[in-house]
């Protein structure tokens, strides 16, 4: 994609910005820097409507399609959806009763919308965002896409609190590994809460700090059996950037500890040293 400029004086047309986005809610690759997409969004009223009403889609149907359950139940029942669509083909005249193979709540939806939202959430939109699309180790490459689309699409926290320790609670309690009992934000941020993702093989701990229009997060996994190469993940931090994204990563006590932010390269590398000293 060519990065060009409009009549409104930006680095990106408007062309461009819609495509980006489009691409990433649809988890196809792109080329933009996001901070460069997020600058158009900040002057252009009408990309901007536009990226709230396709982030509001995203919502709902996330929202109205698919009901919270076990992954493999979940792909067990698109596979049944799959299988019983193929065999009405192969015998004309038998309908199927989409009420009996998908929950009922996706019932009113289009069999082939309902799969592939369910595919997008059922891998949390982090595989699509692969090491070999974006040109980076898959630790880089899955943290900035989850991050990316958790902002994009609008995803919520699974628990936010002004307490701290309530916050950590509830997130060590779903994971198989114990969490370090510091995480203090840095001065100037604020810890507004955290969630669960799977994505690497195992589950990971996300908690989100924000400082006003500053982003980062934090992502804690276990490293068994996770390759992790020397110049990636030392017990001294290690700084990357993808996709405009700066990414900061170390290990300490068999855990993994990466940094996603949209803070410049220096500030995020200064954050996660500080972070670090807590943990």
């Amino acid at each position: 994609m060519t990065i060009k400029s409009n009549n409104i004086g930006t680095e990106m047309s408007c062309d461009d910005a819609r495509d980006a986005l489009s691409a990433m809610m649809d988890g196809e690759a792109y080329d933009a820097d996001f901070n460069v997409i997020q600058r158009h969004l900040d002057v252009c009223p009408e990309c901007k409507d536009h990226f709230d009403a396709q982030s509001a889609l995203h919502v709902r149907l996330r929202e109205e399609c698919i009901e919270p359950q076990d992954p493999d139940l979940l792909w067990n029942n698109i596979s049944a959806a799959i299988s019983a669509e193929e065999d009405s083909q192969r015998r004309p005249g038998r309908a199927v009763d989409w009420r009996r193979v998908l929950p009922a709540r996706t019932a009113t939806f289009a069999a082939g919308a309902v799969v592939v939202v369910a595919v997008l959430i059922l891998f949390n939109g982090s595989t699509i965002f692969s090491g070999k699309r974006m040109g980076d180790h898959p630790i880089i490459a899955e943290t900035v896409g989850d991050f990316v689309t958790f902002r994009v699409r609008g995803y919520p926290l699974d628990i936010k609190s002004p307490s701290r320790l309530v916050i950590m609670r509830w997130l060590a309690e779903r994971v198989d590994f114990r969490l370090p009992s510091g995480v203090v934000p840095p001065a100037g941020f604020r810890l507004v809460g955290g969630r669960i993702c799977s994505f690497l093989n195992r589950r990971l701990v996300f908690f989100l700090f924000k400082r006003g229009k500053t982003a980062a997060s934090l992502y804690v996994m276990s490293v068994a059996g996770l390759a992790v190469p020397d110049d990636i993940g030392g017990r001294a931090v290690s700084v990357h950037s993808s996709k405009g994204f700066s990414n900061v990563i170390w290990r300490s006590g068999g855990l993994l500890y990466v940094i996603v932010s949209n803070l410049p390269e220096a500030e995020a590398e200064r954050f996660a040293k500080t972070l670090k000293q807590t943990i």
